[in-house]
């Protein structure tokens, strides 16, 4: 892929995200800066070892017991206030930057209308928006 993707719907995202991370290579840095991870939210973010996840610790948006399977099955999980973006990264496969949550609300089948894009690898600099998470 060597131009950007309109991701037009939930579903779309959905299927974006799975491309994304599915059978990540050793050599494929993962990351995810998105505000709020569901109850469900593992089922969105596939094969979390090497994962790395920042979102924000508002209760009743992030769910505490999704993040800690996650923990146990290899990712790594930090914390930003105020953070609100969505963006799941791959050095490999590029970014997908959307309106959607890793949450059956946002990319389940629900009325929530999403949107997103989908640029190439090397594209988005995933440490500068990083860097935004600290401030």
């Amino acid at each position: 892929m060597n131009r950007i993707k309109i991701l037009y719907s939930s579903a779309d995202i959905h299927a974006g995200i799975k491309r994304l991370f599915s059978q990540p290579s050793p050599r494929d840095r993962r990351v995810t800066l998105v505000a709020y991870v569901g109850s469900d939210g593992e089922s969105y973010l596939p094969h979390p070892d090497g994962l790395r996840v920042i979102c924000s610790p508002s209760a009743g948006g992030t769910d505490p017991e999704t993040l800690r399977r996650m923990i146990k099955r290899g990712a790594t999980v930090e914390f930003s206030d105020g953070l609100h973006m969505k963006v799941y990264w791959s050095r490999n496969r590029g970014c997908i930057i959307t309106s959607a949550n890793a949450s059956s609300s946002a990319l389940g089948v629900s009325s929530l209308k999403e949107a997103g894009i989908w640029p190439p690898p090397r594209v988005i600099k995933i440490d500068k928006l990083i860097d935004r998470c600290g401030d």
